[in-house]
């Protein structure tokens, strides 16, 4: 005969109020009863008990005497142990008039301190539960900020038959075996862009996406195989719109938590109340690397350019943009962003995949990157609309992962369709959230804010 339903775990809970709302207002409903874990249970020299209660709101203290109706031994209770309690308030002091266990704890409660998975850190530590809490409200912010000027929220599919072709980008691939059919190759998006911009070509002007994309690299403190995205894209408007709403948006989230536009990360000062400064890529490898980029427009020029200042690994036969990072990653990228955000902009045009030349430097795109501490938030273009353009981009990029020794990808036929259908003239970006949310938060790493960390 089946031992269940095991009575150790009763249905429900009698709760009416919360700790917070107790502490603050008194519940509507007497006796309060409160419901939640059990963080502290001493027994004192006179037969006394004290305790912490803490729910979702709060902790709270308590104490229990051989008046209280104990449903559980008190010597069986332990730390971690989620009790109810009926409580009364005698002068300062909360007393335990009735006290049961809803669940006992099962696990040694000391090794949760020590913990690295933030679900379980939360348990134990009210500042991480602080942390997810308000990366909630960011986020919810974040949300209201596109929907309050009038964008529609886009629901992207996460698989996806064609996979963009940067060549530093890996995607996750899957197979699907349909019924009687041949299995076919998927991929998890690295970005939800060709998805969004087929939906510009279908007569949606202002858009965004606020989800989870995927990508196989390594992880680090800036870098997790799945992260949140921001997306949003304008039509008929160029990249500089976007640059107003970075900062709108990037203001409106540090008064929200702070009051005010300036606060600390890590060990810097940052003001968000200030405009951002923009900067083009050839004033800042000549302002930050000292090269003047007229000097170096060619790989092999390039290269000893690279060499004479230090970078001895540098060969020949680097495409220009390797040498290009190898330079930017240790001078000019630490650089940028302090105290306030910076737009690195006018990038050459092999640097920019998918986006639109400008009309007085064909060689440049209208392309920037968001900078804050050193740190890239933000990638952002004005679209490149032209499909024959973007199908001879589509195959230097195929030919650059072959050269890599990578597989190229397939191209995605409904975007360039898309294209001859005709998309409008518009501006895109993406904001990488959890990074966003790590510098508001005085996080070192995009592991302290999410749920599901990588370890």
């Amino acid at each position: 005969m089946s031992h269940f339903p095991n009575p150790a775990y009763p249905i429900a809970s009698r709760k009416n109020c919360s700790v917070a709302f107790l502490l603050k207002e008194g519940c509507q409903i007497e006796p309060p009863v409160l419901a939640g874990r059990l963080f502290r249970w001493e027994p004192l020299q006179d037969g006394t008990f004290v305790g912490t209660l803490r729910d979702d709101s709060g902790s709270l203290d308590f104490e229990a005497n051989e008046k209280t109706d104990f449903r559980t031994e008190p010597a069986d209770l332990r730390l971690g142990d989620i009790v109810e309690i009926v409580l009364t308030r005698r002068s300062e002091k909360f007393v335990a008039q009735s006290l049961r266990r809803l669940v006992p704890t099962q696990v040694d409660w000391a090794k949760l301190q020590s913990e690295t998975a933030n679900w379980k850190r939360t348990i134990v530590s009210e500042a991480q539960k602080a942390l997810l809490k308000k990366r909630s409200r960011l986020i919810q912010e974040i949300r209201q900020f596109f929907l309050e000027r009038d964008f529609l929220e886009i629901d992207a599919p996460t698989l996806v038959r064609f996979p963009g072709q940067e060549p530093h980008l890996e995607p996750f691939t899957t197979t699907y075996q349909p019924l009687n059919r041949n299995p076919v190759t998927l991929y998890l998006q690295t970005s939800p862009e060709f998805s969004m911009k087929k939906l510009l070509a279908a007569g949606f002007e202002k858009i965004f996406y606020l989800g989870h994309s995927f990508r196989h690299e390594p992880i680090s403190n800036l870098h997790q195989p799945e992260f949140l995205m921001l997306e949003w894209y304008r039509a008929y408007t160029d990249y500089t719109a976007l640059m107003s709403d970075c900062e709108e948006l990037l203001r409106q989230l540090a008064k929200s938590l702070y009051g005010e536009g300036e606060f600390p990360f890590q060990n810097e000062r940052l003001d968000w109340s200030l405009p951002f400064q923009r900067l083009t890529v050839k004033q800042a490898l000549r302002k930050f690397a000292g090269i003047a980029y007229d000097s170096v427009r060619n790989p092999a020029s390039f290269a000893r350019k690279a060499r004479s200042k230090g970078y001895t690994a540098v060969q020949d036969t680097w495409a220009w943009d390797d040498i290009f990072f190898e330079i930017f990653l240790n001078e000019i990228e630490p650089q940028l962003g302090k105290p306030v955000p910076t737009f690195l902009t006018e990038y050459p045009a092999n640097m920019g995949a998918l986006a639109h030349r400008m009309e007085a430097q064909p060689d440049f795109v209208e392309r920037f990157e968001l900078y804050v501490a050193g740190i890239e938030l933000a990638n952002a273009f004005t679209e490149l609309n032209d499909p024959e353009e973007q199908k001879a981009r589509f195959l230097t990029d195929q030919a650059a992962r072959r050269k890599a020794g990578k597989e190229p990808f397939p191209i995605d036929p409904e975007f360039l369709e898309a294209l001859q259908i005709g998309m409008p003239p518009a501006a895109g970006i993406a904001l990488g959230v959890d990074r966003l949310l790590m510098i508001l938060l005085g996080q070192k790493s995009i592991g302290s804010i999410v749920f599901g960390n990588w370890r």
